[in-house]
């Protein structure tokens, strides 16, 4: 009998630890502590099933869905005077898209802003899970979809979101749960309105044999985007180290000067350089400054300076500590004498990345500046904060703006 109870036990246990687990897994699943089901309500064999997707043409709708988002065509079945299809994901059975095309239809907003399409009331966008939100629209932006919202932070829901849209202006949200949520104020905030100042730091890693290619091709986008109304800043950089990567940093009006930048053929003859000449992607970070000041939104005349680039990665946890160091530093060092700019950035894709610019009026300037106790006290103070040498984070720069 003793035998028998203590078997019986044991299995008790045993089935603890596994719904212990499997409500472990559900949460870190969700990113939320779910309430209980319950199997007791009179609805309670209601589950999801699909969202319906009306379009005016049924083969263009299909072969974006299928060729842009890689779903998989279910069953197709004609209705009336309208062709439907149930589409699904490439991996997943649970999630279905209906698409419902033909008959005659009213003409629907199409928007290019996250903002914008909140002011229309009624149903807003579906949304899909990825794992790396991150790789997911550098993918999509390689196959050319309309990305409506660029990846950020909801520290509420503890998500990573994006928007797409259909060639009809249907949405899409992309959301990836963050399972190490950051803190503070080392968070992003949406990017929902086009009026904000849009800041970029892009690396382009030519190969060997298209170096004078590549400088060429950046050199007339850069001096192109001098010319644009829209354009506040536009550098371009090499490593001083000798190797062929380059580096633009840019600032723009706002997210619509930046899309008619992309329209033109001197930026378009940029990005054509993966077509062969590129070792790596080219590489499109998205910054917030953290404390801009009114220089920010001030069209700049270009002159080639002492510049640094930092790409500090921190560890895990540690977001909200460089953040607190770095307030109080970058306001005393914009005091210091021969800096011109000092400029503290989060990485819209990454929260444990930042990007520190920084431009003196020559090197005894910043020589000066790394002799002060108030930067070797933030050395110091990093080397428990970052998650590799600060040294191996540096890169100095040369500006070859100009031919």
């Amino acid at each position: 009998m003793k035998h028998m109870i203590k078997k019986l036990m044991t299995a008790l246990a045993l089935i603890l630890m596994i719904n212990t687990v499997n409500a472990q897994h559900k949460d870190e699943e969700t990113g939320f502590n779910m309430p209980k089901l319950n199997p007791a309500s009179p609805l309670a064999d209601v589950s999801g099933n699909h969202v319906g997707v009306r379009v005016p043409d049924y083969e263009a709708a299909k072969k974006w869905w299928t060729e842009k988002l890689d779903f998989r065509v279910i069953h197709e079945w004609p209705y009336a005077d309208e062709k439907l299809a149930y589409l699904a994901p490439a991996n997943d059975n649970s999630f279905w898209v209906e698409i419902l095309a033909g008959g005659k239809l009213k003409p629907q907003p199409t928007y290019k802003d996250l903002a914008e399409s909140l002011e229309t009331p009624g149903l807003h966008h579906i949304c899909i899970h990825v794992k790396n939100i991150g790789s997911t629209v550098a993918e999509l932006k390689r196959r050319g979809v309309t990305i409506v919202g660029e990846i950020f932070y909801l520290k509420d829901i503890t998500r990573k979101l994006a928007f797409i849209a259909d060639p009809w202006g249907n949405l899409i949200e992309l959301s990836e749960v963050v399972t190490e949520k950051p803190t503070g104020s080392a968070t992003v905030t949406p990017p929902l309105s086009k009026s904000e100042v849009v800041t970029l730091l892009v690396k382009v890693a030519a190969k060997p044999g298209s170096v004078a290619k590549a400088k060429n091709a950046l050199q007339e986008d850069v001096q192109g985007a001098w010319t644009e109304a829209g354009n506040y800043k536009m550098e371009l950089y090499n490593d001083k180290k000798g190797s062929a990567d380059f580096y633009l940093y840019e600032r723009w009006q706002d997210r619509a000067q930046l899309e008619a930048h992309f329209a033109k053929d001197y930026t378009k003859a940029a990005f054509a350089l993966v077509n062969g000449d590129l070792k790596a992607p080219i590489q499109m970070n998205y910054l917030t400054e953290l404390w801009p000041d009114q220089r920010q939104q001030i069209k700049e005349t270009h002159q080639p300076l002492t510049t640094l680039i930092v790409r500090f990665k921190v560890k895990p946890g540690k977001e909200n500590e460089i953040v607190q160091l770095f307030e109080p530093f970058v306001a005393g060092v914009r005091q210091e004498p021969g800096n011109i700019d000092f400029h503290f950035h989060t990485v819209a894709d990454s929260q444990q990345e930042f990007v520190l610019y920084e431009r003196w009026e020559n090197q005894a300037a910043l020589d000066e500046h790394n002799k002060l106790p108030s930067t070797k006290t933030i050395v110091k103070q990093l080397q428990n904060v970052l998650a590799a040498p600060i040294e191996n984070m540096i890169v100095s720069v040369n500006d070859i703006s100009r031919s």
